[in-house]
């Protein structure tokens, strides 16, 4: 298990995603304890975390554990978990699903300390980070099982959420079984290792989990049909990385984002697109994937789509923080992206971006997207063309239904319709539109992105989605689009 750093970016804010190095599941089996299902929105105070974070590291040295106070012990949870962090030692992980409270997290922190992977960290115990989880719900999974157990992994992806539902296997031979729901992140079990197209989510990834959950309970991936099948969410809190002892709350093991105001949103900004800056190699290519507790890069897997969103988000940075760094690792980036530019023989009028033998939407709307930002003085005319004849390419990959497109250039040429609309590549394709219209003024792309709109609208309100703007491509689309019209009505936009 790795602890990973991916480059996305969703306009500037981008995702990232994380894990550590291999672990093991928590605790092995366990044996003597029943599993109640439970449900409370568990919370507690910044100094009741602190004191937990103490007295976790208190017994983890050997010492007597502190007394809880009253209303410490007074706590209801449903169980605990305990995590141990020191890279580039595999994470220890242990849980307990048991009440009372201060019953539970007793034993989950003696189980972390008798943890054969603990005694590594003893004698830095002091450098590593304790996490700690309340499990705020237990729910039994009720499931529909077959020959290979297809319907059963379709049944309980349906009642999960990935990295946020941890499981618990109370097998029939009375022992019990934990997965942390992080481990997803920890392990790296949505990722395969094909690289970029070769992801695990939904019905896939929960099949990677249950033959994992399998295997602690009867040495074989089918374990885990024999017992009772549960899930389990965490109130989770993690020592703060400057100092130890004063808890972060985090969610699906990252650091939950402090207050949103102005200064802290412009911290994020910056935050994230120096890092982007520093990712930029030599040779114009981010480094994709980053492991800092072994402190080395992915050398396999790469997305070039990611690649011209992340020279997006640069571009963009210059321009809010006029940071002289963001242009030029931009320019850096964006010259890798030149080199797999191609003008289509069969297709003179547009540009696209060739990755091997394909060209995607994806990628060329966001290039599209990155020359739309770059700023006026630093823009040649030969990116212009570009810009230009990558937009172009947005409106070649346009399907005969509206909002709808081709994914790739052959399927665009041969009028061969995708199975399905691609992922995120026709938000992306809709927000590029209105960028350009906002940096040329030409109304072409603006009627493009208007014709698009309600085909895109009733795309994502029928995938399942209450609102358009929870997809994070159209959404922002849609959002200039309204401030653009709004403009107009008081006589400055369209």
């Amino acid at each position: 298990m790795k602890y990973v750093h991916s480059i996305a970016v969703l306009a500037l804010i981008f995702a990232v995603v994380l894990g550590l190095p291999a672990c093991k599941p928590p605790s092995g089996g366990q044996s003597g304890h029943e599993i109640e299902e439970f449900s409370e929105n568990v919370e507690l105070t910044k100094g009741q975390q602190e004191f937990l974070l103490k007295a976790a590291r208190t017994a983890l040295a050997g010492q007597p554990m502190p007394a809880f106070t009253a209303d410490l012990e007074n706590t209801i949870a449903g169980g605990v978990t305990v995590e141990v962090f020191l890279p580039p030692n595999r994470p220890v992980l242990a849980a307990v699903a048991k009440q009372p409270f201060s019953k539970a997290f007793a034993e989950a922190v003696e189980l972390a300390r008798t943890d054969s992977g603990f005694d590594r960290m003893k004698s830095k115990l002091d450098d590593a980070r304790i996490k700690i989880g309340l499990m705020r719900r237990i729910r039994e999974l009720k499931y529909r099982d077959d020959e290979k157990g297809e319907r059963a992994f379709r049944d309980i992806a349906k009642q999960t959420e990935d990295a946020m539902d941890g499981f618990i296997l109370a097998h029939n031979n009375g022992q019990v079984f934990y997965q942390l729901g992080e481990e997803v992140l920890y392990r790296g079990w949505g990722m395969g290792r094909r690289g970029e197209r070769d992801r695990y989510m939904g019905r896939k990834l929960v099949k990677r989990q249950m033959r994992d959950l399998g295997r602690e309970g009867e040495k074989n991936t089918n374990g885990w049909r024999n017992g009772k099948l549960y899930s389990f969410r965490t109130f989770t809190f993690v020592d703060d990385v400057a100092r130890r002892g004063r808890p972060v709350e985090s969610f699906r093991a990252k650091n939950l984002l402090p207050p949103l105001t102005k200064e802290s949103l412009r911290a994020a900004a910056v935050a994230n697109a120096d890092y982007l800056a520093r990712a930029v190699r030599d040779d114009g290519k981010f480094h994709y994937v980053y492991f800092p507790a072994l402190n080395v890069y992915e050398t396999r897997a790469y997305s070039i789509v990611r690649h011209a969103g992340s020279v997006y988000g640069l571009f963009e940075a210059y321009n809010h923080f006029g940071d002289e760094k963001y242009l030029t690792a931009g320019r850096k980036a964006l010259d890798y992206l030149v080199d797999n530019i191609v003008i289509p023989e069969e297709a003179s009028e547009i540009a696209i971006v060739k990755e091997g033998r394909r060209s995607n939407l994806g990628v060329n709307a966001l290039t599209a997207m990155a020359y739309a930002v770059i700023p006026g003085d630093h823009m040649t005319e030969k990116e212009g063309e570009y810009r230009d004849k990558l937009g172009e390419s947005i409106l070649y990959y346009r399907m005969p239904e509206k909002g709808l497109f081709y994914t790739y250039f052959q399927q665009a040429l041969q009028k061969n319709p995708p199975k399905e609309q691609a992922r995120y590549y026709p938000g992306e394709a809709m927000l590029a539109l209105v960028r350009l219209f906002e940096r040329t003024g030409d109304k072409k792309w603006w009627d493009a992105a208007v014709d698009l709109a309600p085909g895109q609208k009733e795309l994502w309100l029928n995938a399942g989605h209450n609102e358009v703007g929870n997809y994070c491509w159209v959404g922002q689309a849609f959002a200039r689009m309204a401030r653009l019209e709004k403009r107009s009505r008081g006589g400055q936009g369209v």
